[in-house]
Protein backbone atom coordinates (compact mmCIF):
# COMPACT_ATOMS: atom_id res chain seq x y z
CA UNK A 1 0.00 0.00 0.00
CA UNK A 2 2.80 2.42 0.84
CA UNK A 3 4.13 2.11 -2.70
CA UNK A 4 1.30 4.41 -3.81
CA UNK A 5 3.44 7.47 -3.01
CA UNK A 6 6.73 8.48 -1.53
CA UNK A 7 5.54 9.50 1.94
CA UNK A 8 8.03 12.34 2.24
CA UNK A 9 6.74 13.84 -1.04
CA UNK A 10 3.08 13.81 -0.01
CA UNK A 11 1.22 17.05 -0.70
CA UNK A 12 -2.11 16.70 1.10
CA UNK A 13 -1.97 15.23 4.62
CA UNK A 14 -4.80 14.49 7.04
CA UNK A 15 -4.28 14.07 10.81
CA UNK A 16 -6.75 11.93 12.77
CA UNK A 17 -6.51 13.19 16.35
CA UNK A 18 -4.80 16.45 15.43
CA UNK A 19 -5.56 17.98 18.83
CA UNK A 20 -2.91 15.90 20.59
CA UNK A 21 0.25 17.73 21.61
CA UNK A 22 2.59 15.59 19.51
CA UNK A 23 0.18 15.37 16.58
CA UNK A 24 -0.34 19.12 16.44
CA UNK A 25 3.42 19.69 16.52
CA UNK A 26 3.92 17.30 13.59
CA UNK A 27 1.05 18.99 11.74
CA UNK A 28 2.83 22.32 12.19
CA UNK A 29 6.06 20.76 10.98
CA UNK A 30 4.46 19.48 7.79
CA UNK A 31 2.73 22.80 7.21
CA UNK A 32 6.11 24.55 7.53
CA UNK A 33 7.37 22.19 4.83
CA UNK A 34 4.71 23.50 2.45
CA UNK A 35 2.25 20.63 2.70
CA UNK A 36 -1.54 21.12 2.78
CA UNK A 37 -2.56 20.00 6.25
CA UNK A 38 -6.03 18.99 7.45
CA UNK A 39 -7.26 17.12 10.47
CA UNK A 40 -9.92 16.21 12.99
CA UNK A 41 -10.33 15.73 16.72
CA UNK A 42 -13.05 14.49 19.01
CA UNK A 43 -13.44 17.79 20.86
CA UNK A 44 -12.50 21.41 20.43
CA UNK A 45 -9.59 22.62 22.55
CA UNK A 46 -7.06 25.45 22.79
CA UNK A 47 -4.78 23.39 20.52
CA UNK A 48 -7.40 22.92 17.79
CA UNK A 49 -8.31 26.60 18.02
CA UNK A 50 -4.69 27.67 17.60
CA UNK A 51 -4.30 25.35 14.60
CA UNK A 52 -7.36 26.92 12.98
CA UNK A 53 -5.87 30.37 13.51
CA UNK A 54 -2.70 29.17 11.79
CA UNK A 55 -4.69 28.15 8.71
CA UNK A 56 -5.17 24.42 9.35
CA UNK A 57 -8.63 23.10 8.48
CA UNK A 58 -9.77 21.20 11.59
CA UNK A 59 -12.99 19.18 11.81
CA UNK A 60 -14.50 18.49 15.24
CA UNK A 61 -15.75 14.92 15.06
CA UNK A 62 -14.46 11.97 13.03
CA UNK A 63 -16.53 11.52 9.87
CA UNK A 64 -15.71 9.31 6.89
CA UNK A 65 -16.64 12.09 4.46
CA UNK A 66 -13.70 14.14 5.73
CA UNK A 67 -11.34 11.76 3.89
CA UNK A 68 -11.23 12.72 0.21
CA UNK A 69 -9.71 10.90 -2.76
CA UNK A 70 -6.99 13.50 -3.30
CA UNK A 71 -5.32 12.92 0.08
CA UNK A 72 -1.84 11.40 -0.08
CA UNK A 73 -1.28 10.50 3.53
CA UNK A 74 -3.25 9.98 6.75
CA UNK A 75 -1.43 10.23 10.09
CA UNK A 76 -3.24 9.00 13.18
CA UNK A 77 -2.73 9.40 16.91
CA UNK A 78 -1.97 6.45 19.16
CA UNK A 79 -5.15 7.36 21.06
CA UNK A 80 -7.27 6.72 17.94
CA UNK A 81 -8.97 3.33 17.76
CA UNK A 82 -8.42 1.01 14.81
CA UNK A 83 -12.14 1.15 13.93
CA UNK A 84 -12.16 4.96 13.62
CA UNK A 85 -14.44 5.88 10.70
CA UNK A 86 -11.83 8.14 9.06
CA UNK A 87 -9.14 5.46 9.24
CA UNK A 88 -11.52 2.90 7.74
CA UNK A 89 -12.36 5.28 4.91
CA UNK A 90 -8.69 6.05 4.26
CA UNK A 91 -7.80 2.38 4.04
CA UNK A 92 -10.72 1.68 1.71
CA UNK A 93 -9.51 4.47 -0.56
CA UNK A 94 -5.98 3.04 -0.56
CA UNK A 95 -4.45 6.07 1.17
CA UNK A 96 -1.22 5.45 3.09
CA UNK A 97 -1.86 5.47 6.87
CA UNK A 98 0.94 5.93 9.39
CA UNK A 99 0.85 6.38 13.13
CA UNK A 100 2.43 9.46 14.68
CA UNK A 101 5.86 7.96 15.33
CA UNK A 102 6.06 6.24 11.95
CA UNK A 103 5.39 9.58 10.28
CA UNK A 104 7.71 11.50 12.60
CA UNK A 105 10.57 9.13 11.81
CA UNK A 106 10.00 9.55 8.07
CA UNK A 107 9.98 13.32 8.16
CA UNK A 108 13.06 13.58 10.38
CA UNK A 109 15.23 11.79 7.83
CA UNK A 110 18.42 13.74 7.17
CA UNK A 111 18.41 15.46 10.57
CA UNK A 112 20.80 14.86 13.46
CA UNK A 113 18.12 13.84 15.92
CA UNK A 114 18.52 14.38 19.65
CA UNK A 115 15.93 11.92 20.95
CA UNK A 116 14.93 12.51 24.59
CA UNK A 117 13.55 9.34 26.17
CA UNK A 118 12.77 7.98 29.62
CA UNK A 119 9.82 7.29 31.89
CA UNK A 120 9.76 10.76 33.43
CA UNK A 121 11.16 14.17 32.51
CA UNK A 122 11.15 13.90 28.71
CA UNK A 123 9.13 17.03 28.06
CA UNK A 124 10.98 19.37 30.41
CA UNK A 125 14.41 18.07 29.34
CA UNK A 126 13.50 18.53 25.66
CA UNK A 127 12.24 22.05 26.35
CA UNK A 128 15.34 22.98 28.39
CA UNK A 129 17.69 21.89 25.58
CA UNK A 130 15.59 23.75 23.03
CA UNK A 131 15.38 26.87 25.21
CA UNK A 132 19.16 27.19 25.45
CA UNK A 133 19.81 26.42 21.77
CA UNK A 134 17.15 28.80 20.49
CA UNK A 135 18.33 31.64 22.69
CA UNK A 136 21.87 31.09 21.40
CA UNK A 137 20.67 31.23 17.78
CA UNK A 138 21.52 27.57 17.06
CA UNK A 139 18.04 27.19 15.52
CA UNK A 140 17.18 23.47 15.81
CA UNK A 141 13.88 21.97 14.77
CA UNK A 142 11.93 21.30 17.97
CA UNK A 143 9.00 18.99 18.69
CA UNK A 144 8.05 19.03 22.36
CA UNK A 145 5.15 17.28 24.09
CA UNK A 146 3.90 20.48 25.67
CA UNK A 147 3.82 24.19 24.89
CA UNK A 148 6.94 26.24 25.58
CA UNK A 149 7.89 29.89 25.32
CA UNK A 150 10.02 30.63 22.27
CA UNK A 151 12.54 33.52 22.37
CA UNK A 152 10.20 35.64 20.22
CA UNK A 153 7.42 35.27 22.78
CA UNK A 154 5.37 32.74 20.82
CA UNK A 155 4.02 29.80 22.83
CA UNK A 156 4.06 26.64 20.75
CA UNK A 157 5.04 22.96 20.67
CA UNK A 158 6.98 23.24 17.39
CA UNK A 159 9.81 25.27 15.97
CA UNK A 160 10.93 24.98 12.35
CA UNK A 161 14.72 25.23 12.48
CA UNK A 162 17.23 25.97 9.76
CA UNK A 163 20.03 23.80 11.22
CA UNK A 164 20.49 20.06 10.74
CA UNK A 165 19.63 19.31 14.39
CA UNK A 166 16.19 18.22 15.58
CA UNK A 167 15.20 17.81 19.24
CA UNK A 168 12.25 15.47 19.82
CA UNK A 169 10.58 13.51 22.59
CA UNK A 170 10.78 9.78 22.05
CA UNK A 171 8.20 7.61 23.79
CA UNK A 172 8.85 3.96 24.63
CA UNK A 173 5.16 2.97 24.53
CA UNK A 174 4.70 0.08 22.07
CA UNK A 175 8.39 0.61 21.16
CA UNK A 176 7.34 3.69 19.18
CA UNK A 177 10.75 5.33 19.58
CA UNK A 178 12.25 2.64 17.34
CA UNK A 179 10.69 4.46 14.39
CA UNK A 180 13.23 7.27 14.96
CA UNK A 181 16.86 7.19 13.81
CA UNK A 182 18.70 9.03 16.59
CA UNK A 183 22.09 10.69 16.53
CA UNK A 184 22.00 11.31 20.26
CA UNK A 185 19.79 9.47 22.77
CA UNK A 186 19.02 10.96 26.16
CA UNK A 187 17.64 8.58 28.81
CA UNK A 188 16.33 10.48 31.81
CA UNK A 189 15.40 7.29 33.72
CA UNK A 190 13.80 3.89 33.23
CA UNK A 191 10.90 2.69 35.39
CA UNK A 192 7.95 0.35 35.11
CA UNK A 193 5.19 1.91 33.01
CA UNK A 194 2.94 1.03 30.06
CA UNK A 195 2.42 -2.43 31.52
CA UNK A 196 -0.63 -2.84 29.29
CA UNK A 197 1.94 -3.40 26.54
CA UNK A 198 5.18 -4.49 28.23
CA UNK A 199 5.42 -7.76 30.15
CA UNK A 200 7.70 -6.42 32.87
CA UNK A 201 10.63 -4.09 33.55
CA UNK A 202 13.01 -6.42 31.69
CA UNK A 203 10.84 -6.10 28.59
CA UNK A 204 10.96 -2.30 28.94
CA UNK A 205 14.74 -2.33 29.34
CA UNK A 206 15.01 -4.53 26.25
CA UNK A 207 13.16 -1.86 24.25
CA UNK A 208 15.63 0.79 25.42
CA UNK A 209 18.49 -1.55 24.44
CA UNK A 210 17.08 -1.73 20.92
CA UNK A 211 16.81 2.05 20.79
CA UNK A 212 20.37 2.58 22.01
CA UNK A 213 21.65 0.15 19.36
CA UNK A 214 20.37 2.57 16.70
CA UNK A 215 22.86 5.26 17.76
CA UNK A 216 25.57 5.60 15.07
CA UNK A 217 29.28 5.42 15.90
CA UNK A 218 29.57 9.22 15.82
CA UNK A 219 26.57 9.65 18.14
CA UNK A 220 26.12 9.75 21.89
CA UNK A 221 24.15 8.19 24.72
CA UNK A 222 23.42 10.66 27.54
CA UNK A 223 22.35 8.79 30.69
CA UNK A 224 22.96 8.07 34.36
CA UNK A 225 25.47 5.30 33.78
CA UNK A 226 25.26 4.19 37.43
CA UNK A 227 21.53 3.47 37.22
CA UNK A 228 21.15 -0.31 37.54
CA UNK A 229 18.56 -0.58 34.77
CA UNK A 230 20.61 1.56 32.40
CA UNK A 231 23.68 -0.52 33.27
CA UNK A 232 21.81 -3.58 32.02
CA UNK A 233 21.25 -2.06 28.57
CA UNK A 234 23.31 -3.75 25.88
CA UNK A 235 25.63 -1.16 24.34
CA UNK A 236 27.99 -1.31 21.39
CA UNK A 237 31.70 -1.16 22.28
CA UNK A 238 32.04 1.89 20.05
CA UNK A 239 29.25 3.83 21.76
CA UNK A 240 30.10 7.23 23.25
CA UNK A 241 28.44 7.29 26.70
CA UNK A 242 28.14 10.55 28.64
CA UNK A 243 27.02 10.44 32.27
CA UNK A 244 24.64 13.34 32.95
CA UNK A 245 25.05 12.85 36.71
CA UNK A 246 28.54 14.41 36.60
CA UNK A 247 27.17 17.85 35.77
CA UNK A 248 27.49 20.36 38.64
CA UNK A 249 24.46 22.62 38.98
CA UNK A 250 25.41 24.14 42.32
CA UNK A 251 25.81 27.48 40.53
CA UNK A 252 22.31 27.57 39.09
CA UNK A 253 19.03 28.74 40.57
CA UNK A 254 16.23 27.16 38.55
CA UNK A 255 12.86 28.88 38.35
CA UNK A 256 11.08 25.53 38.08
CA UNK A 257 10.79 23.68 41.42
CA UNK A 258 11.87 20.21 42.42
CA UNK A 259 14.80 17.81 42.49
CA UNK A 260 13.46 16.21 39.31
CA UNK A 261 13.94 19.48 37.44
CA UNK A 262 17.54 19.70 38.66
CA UNK A 263 18.06 16.25 37.12
CA UNK A 264 16.36 17.37 33.91
CA UNK A 265 18.71 20.36 33.82
CA UNK A 266 21.70 18.05 34.34
CA UNK A 267 20.60 16.05 31.28
CA UNK A 268 20.26 19.24 29.26
CA UNK A 269 23.68 20.47 30.39
CA UNK A 270 25.34 17.22 29.29
CA UNK A 271 23.73 17.43 25.85
CA UNK A 272 24.63 21.06 25.32
CA UNK A 273 28.24 20.62 26.38
CA UNK A 274 28.54 17.87 23.75
CA UNK A 275 27.16 20.32 21.20
CA UNK A 276 30.01 22.66 22.03
CA UNK A 277 28.09 25.22 24.09
CA UNK A 278 30.07 26.88 26.89
CA UNK A 279 28.99 25.90 30.39
CA UNK A 280 28.41 29.47 31.55
CA UNK A 281 26.05 30.06 28.62
CA UNK A 282 24.11 26.88 29.41
CA UNK A 283 23.78 27.81 33.07
CA UNK A 284 22.67 31.33 32.23
CA UNK A 285 19.84 30.26 29.95
CA UNK A 286 18.76 27.35 32.14
CA UNK A 287 18.29 29.90 34.91
CA UNK A 288 15.80 31.78 32.67
CA UNK A 289 13.73 28.68 31.80
CA UNK A 290 10.19 29.17 33.13
CA UNK A 291 8.78 25.73 32.35
CA UNK A 292 6.16 24.53 29.90
CA UNK A 293 2.42 24.07 29.67
CA UNK A 294 1.13 21.56 32.24
CA UNK A 295 4.48 21.17 34.01
CA UNK A 296 4.08 22.85 37.43
CA UNK A 297 2.32 25.60 35.50
CA UNK A 298 0.86 28.47 37.50
CA UNK A 299 -2.77 29.00 36.48
CA UNK A 300 -3.87 31.83 38.79
CA UNK A 301 -5.09 32.94 42.20
CA UNK A 302 -8.63 32.51 43.52
CA UNK A 303 -10.58 35.39 45.03
CA UNK A 304 -9.72 34.01 48.47
CA UNK A 305 -5.99 33.97 47.72
CA UNK A 306 -5.43 30.26 47.04
CA UNK A 307 -2.90 29.50 44.28
CA UNK A 308 -3.72 27.04 41.49
CA UNK A 309 -1.12 25.09 39.49
CA UNK A 310 -1.41 22.33 36.92
CA UNK A 311 0.92 19.41 36.22
CA UNK A 312 0.94 16.53 33.74
CA UNK A 313 2.33 14.02 36.28
CA UNK A 314 0.67 10.64 35.72
CA UNK A 315 3.30 8.15 36.94
CA UNK A 316 3.94 7.54 40.66
CA UNK A 317 7.50 8.84 40.53
CA UNK A 318 6.56 12.08 38.80
CA UNK A 319 3.61 12.54 41.18
CA UNK A 320 5.82 12.15 44.24
CA UNK A 321 8.63 14.36 42.90
CA UNK A 322 6.21 17.10 41.88
CA UNK A 323 4.63 17.13 45.35
CA UNK A 324 8.08 17.20 46.99
CA UNK A 325 9.11 20.10 44.76
CA UNK A 326 6.10 22.18 45.82
CA UNK A 327 6.63 21.36 49.51
CA UNK A 328 10.21 22.56 49.23
CA UNK A 329 9.24 25.75 47.42
CA UNK A 330 6.18 26.54 49.58
CA UNK A 331 6.97 25.03 53.01
CA UNK A 332 4.33 27.13 54.81
CA UNK A 333 1.47 26.23 52.46
CA UNK A 334 -1.04 23.37 52.39
CA UNK A 335 -0.25 21.38 49.22
CA UNK A 336 -3.55 19.94 47.94
CA UNK A 337 -3.62 17.53 45.01
CA UNK A 338 -6.50 16.90 42.60
CA UNK A 339 -5.46 13.71 40.82
CA UNK A 340 -7.09 12.14 37.78
CA UNK A 341 -5.67 8.63 37.21
CA UNK A 342 -4.74 8.04 33.57
CA UNK A 343 -5.57 4.62 32.10
CA UNK A 344 -7.13 1.63 33.82
CA UNK A 345 -4.09 -0.51 33.09
CA UNK A 346 -1.61 1.96 34.62
CA UNK A 347 -3.75 2.48 37.72
CA UNK A 348 -4.12 -1.28 38.19
CA UNK A 349 -0.50 -2.26 37.61
CA UNK A 350 0.97 0.58 39.71
CA UNK A 351 -1.76 0.84 42.36
CA UNK A 352 0.50 0.51 45.40
CA UNK A 353 3.12 2.84 43.95
CA UNK A 354 0.44 5.49 43.37
CA UNK A 355 -0.92 4.98 46.86
CA UNK A 356 2.51 5.67 48.34
CA UNK A 357 3.16 8.74 46.16
CA UNK A 358 0.60 10.99 47.90
CA UNK A 359 1.71 10.63 51.52
CA UNK A 360 3.36 14.08 51.82
CA UNK A 361 0.44 16.06 50.42
CA UNK A 362 -1.94 17.91 52.75
CA UNK A 363 -5.07 16.52 51.09
CA UNK A 364 -5.62 14.50 47.94
CA UNK A 365 -8.81 14.37 45.90
CA UNK A 366 -9.10 11.49 43.42
CA UNK A 367 -11.29 11.76 40.33
CA UNK A 368 -12.61 8.84 38.25
CA UNK A 369 -10.08 7.17 35.96
CA UNK A 370 -9.52 8.87 32.61
CA UNK A 371 -9.64 5.89 30.24
CA UNK A 372 -8.29 7.59 27.10
CA UNK A 373 -7.52 4.87 24.54
CA UNK A 374 -8.69 2.02 26.81
CA UNK A 375 -12.04 0.36 27.29
CA UNK A 376 -13.46 0.47 30.87
CA UNK A 377 -12.10 -2.20 33.20
CA UNK A 378 -14.51 -3.05 36.02
CA UNK A 379 -11.75 -4.74 38.02
CA UNK A 380 -10.16 -1.37 38.90
CA UNK A 381 -11.51 2.04 39.91
CA UNK A 382 -10.41 5.21 41.63
CA UNK A 383 -12.09 3.93 44.79
CA UNK A 384 -9.46 1.18 44.92
CA UNK A 385 -6.74 3.83 44.79
CA UNK A 386 -8.43 5.87 47.52
CA UNK A 387 -8.64 2.81 49.77
CA UNK A 388 -5.01 1.85 49.17
CA UNK A 389 -3.74 5.41 49.71
CA UNK A 390 -5.71 5.89 52.93
CA UNK A 391 -4.03 2.84 54.44
CA UNK A 392 -0.81 4.84 54.18
CA UNK A 393 -1.75 8.48 54.77
CA UNK A 394 -5.47 8.82 55.52
CA UNK A 395 -5.69 12.11 53.63
CA UNK A 396 -7.33 10.94 50.40
CA UNK A 397 -10.92 11.50 49.27
CA UNK A 398 -12.88 10.39 46.22
CA UNK A 399 -14.72 13.09 44.25
CA UNK A 400 -16.96 12.05 41.37
CA UNK A 401 -17.05 15.25 39.32
CA UNK A 402 -15.35 18.55 38.53
CA UNK A 403 -18.13 20.76 39.93
CA UNK A 404 -17.71 19.52 43.47
CA UNK A 405 -13.98 20.17 43.31
CA UNK A 406 -14.43 23.70 41.99
CA UNK A 407 -16.55 24.50 45.03
CA UNK A 408 -13.94 23.02 47.37
CA UNK A 409 -11.20 25.13 45.75
CA UNK A 410 -13.21 28.31 46.06
CA UNK A 411 -13.92 27.63 49.74
CA UNK A 412 -10.18 27.43 50.48
CA UNK A 413 -7.91 30.32 51.48
CA UNK A 414 -4.48 31.89 51.00
CA UNK A 415 -2.81 29.11 52.96
CA UNK A 416 -3.74 26.61 50.23
CA UNK A 417 -2.05 25.57 47.01
CA UNK A 418 -4.01 23.42 44.58
CA UNK A 419 -2.33 21.26 41.94
CA UNK A 420 -4.49 19.61 39.29
CA UNK A 421 -2.55 16.55 38.20
CA UNK A 422 -2.84 13.93 35.48
CA UNK A 423 -2.60 13.34 31.73
CA UNK A 424 -6.32 13.73 31.03
CA UNK A 425 -8.56 16.81 31.16
CA UNK A 426 -8.16 17.51 34.90
CA UNK A 427 -6.60 20.89 34.04
CA UNK A 428 -10.12 22.13 33.36
CA UNK A 429 -10.93 22.01 37.09
CA UNK A 430 -8.47 24.75 37.98
CA UNK A 431 -9.22 26.93 34.98
CA UNK A 432 -12.97 26.76 35.58
CA UNK A 433 -12.56 27.36 39.34
CA UNK A 434 -10.76 30.61 38.56
CA UNK A 435 -13.79 31.78 36.56
CA UNK A 436 -16.25 31.30 39.44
Amino acid sequence: MENKINVENSKKVYFVGIGGVGMSALARMLKSMGKNVYGSDGTDSPITESLKQEGVAVHIGHLARNITEDMDLVIYSGAVRYDNSELIEAREKGIVCLNYFQALGRFLKGKRVIAVSGTNGKTTTTAMIAHVMLNLGMNPTVIVGSVMNMPDGVRTNFHHGSSDIAIVESCEYQRHFLEIDPWMVVITNIEADHLDYYKDIEDITDAFSSFVKKIPDNGFLICNSEDNLIKSIEKKDTLNVVDWMIGDLSEINLLVPGEHNIQNAQCALAVLLKLGVQKDEVLHYLSTFIGTWRRSEFKGETKSGALIFDDYAHHPTSVRMTIDGFIKKYPQKNINIIFQPHLYSRTKSLLQEFAQSFDRAFKVYILPIYGSREQPDESISSLDLVEAANKISGNVLYVANFNELKKIINNSNKDDIWITMGAGDVWRVGEEALLM
